[in-house]
């Protein structure tokens, strides 16, 4: 009887001990950083009112700087502009007027508006051809987007563009319940990444009035759609759990 009795009180002080031998462990191990407690409450505890995500760590940190290089700037010399304009027959000016450019050859051009299909967004209308004359006001006409196409004498085609121009665009002013918000995403990239190398597009970010910056957003997947649908809605990307999207 005395055997079985100091049974259970061996078991007990051996776990005792591999209690003391493990907070003596982990003692020694965080305590050289000052922050023993507050490791303890990352290892223990799933809520995520104690786990606190290092958001603002340092880019250029003395451990990790020596592995950041810096790839020279590609300089890029800006096009001449009679090359640019060599090969174009057509434009928009800065007035919403589409100008058709003369040369030493003949040829005739037609133009459609293109407008969006309302029942699928992955398609388009076009309108019908009309015979393009030298300047063509498509500001005054509210032709937002509109397909160009010139033949020669032969009625061969020479050449195609199309053109953009925000004509029947109205601003619309913002307000409480409908604001008018701009949401500029950089994927592929980590926020220590763009503090480290988009030095000159950070400070023109930064540099708009009315700006709200964000530090990041949880991925889901693996292009922007998946990931900007829970971020604008708070809804999984499935359409099921979108009641006004209709495929």
């Amino acid at each position: 009887m005395k055997h079985a009795e100091c049974m259970p009180r061996k078991i007990l002080a051996i776990v005792l001990l591999a209690v003391f031998i493990n907070f003596f462990y982990f003692y020694i191990r965080f305590t050289k950083n000052g922050k023993f407690f507050e490791e303890l409450q990352l290892l223990t505890s799933h809520s995520t009112s104690y786990c606190r995500l290092p958001l603002d760590l340092d880019p250029f940190d003395a451990t990790v700087r020596p592995f950041i290089v810096r790839i020279p700037e590609i300089k890029c010399t800006p096009p001449k502009r009679e090359f640019a304009y060599k090969n174009i027959l057509t434009f928009v000016d800065d007035d919403g007027v589409l100008q058709t450019k003369n040369t030493s050859f003949k040829f005739f051009c037609t133009f459609c508006e293109v407008r969006r299909n309302d029942s699928n967004e992955d398609k388009v209308t076009y309108g019908a051809k009309n015979m393009l004359p030298s300047s063509l006001d498509i500001n005054s006409l509210q032709i937002d987007f509109l397909s160009v196409e010139c033949y020669d004498d032969k009625n061969k085609t020479i050449y195609n563009n199309t053109h953009f121009h925000p004509s029947s665009v109205k601003p619309k002013k913002s307000t409480i319940y409908k604001p008018s918000v701009i949401v500029m995403v950089i994927e592929s990239m980590s926020r220590i990444n763009f503090l480290r190398f988009l030095h000159k597009t950070r400070k023109e970010l930064e540099s708009l009035p009315d700006v709200f910056y964000m530090k990041g957003f949880t991925k889901q997947d693996d292009n922007s759609y998946p990931n900007m649908v829970p971020f604008l809605t708070g809804l999984y990307k499935l359409t099921s759990f979108i009641p006004f999207f209709t495929s």
